[in-house]
């Protein structure tokens, strides 16, 4: 008899990633925010890689509270948004926003918290 006949699953910790694409100008300024609960690096190469330009990335975190529920990249783009960050385009490229790194550090720990309040001076080190 198998010993692995009920195999456990890979271990999935959800995250927050983070990356521009800097060399289109369409993209300047913009920071893409996302969600995935698999490798970061294979996600962001799963959508970029059509696009011909490499991929910085930015930051990822996990999408962790202290009591153990997580949380998405839906619940930070609503933080970005109701503290003025703007999509790309109008509407368009709702995952993209105008903003820096650690405006993504602040709306992460923002939610994360349950402060749902922004703070620019939340520093990388409290993550």
């Amino acid at each position: 008899m198998p010993e692995d006949l009920f195999p456990t699953p890979p271990e999935r910790s959800p995250k927050i990633y983070a990356y521009t694409l800097p060399v289109l100008p369409t993209h300047e300024g913009c920071i893409k925010i996302g969600f995935t609960t698999r490798d970061p690096d294979q996600r962001i190469h799963e959508q970029t890689r059509t696009v011909g330009v490499k991929p910085r990335k930015i930051l990822v975190l996990p999408a962790l509270r202290a009591d153990g529920s997580s949380f998405t990249d839906h619940d930070v783009h609503a933080v970005m948004k109701a503290h003025g960050f703007r999509n790309m385009i109008d509407g368009e490229g709702l995952e993209w926003f105008r903003c820096t790194r650690d405006d993504v550090i602040g709306a992460v720990c923002a939610v994360r918290d349950r402060t749902y309040s922004y703070s620019k001076h939340i520093k990388i080190s409290m993550l």
